[in-house]
């Protein structure tokens, strides 16, 4: 995102869930496991991290979970 101009697009369509005895909400990819989702999956707080650390115009979050 050269010079603080660019958009970031990203869609994921599949599932998530929390880790059962954090509560923390992951993506599961195809390939994930249910029962090892901090190794397998994405932690949801840890990618927004990201995208709130990117140098360009705010992000929109447009979900359909429970977890903010």
């Amino acid at each position: 995102m050269a010079g603080g101009k660019g958009e970031l697009i990203f869609y994921y369509a599949g599932h998530g869930l929390p880790e059962e005895s954090t509560n923390i909400p992951y993506i599961v990819p195809v390939d994930g496991s249910n029962g090892n989702l901090s190794k397998t999956g994405i932690n949801l707080y840890d990618m927004y991290k990201s995208f709130n650390n990117l140098k360009s115009d705010p992000w929109k979050q447009y979900e359909c979970n429970n977890y903010k």
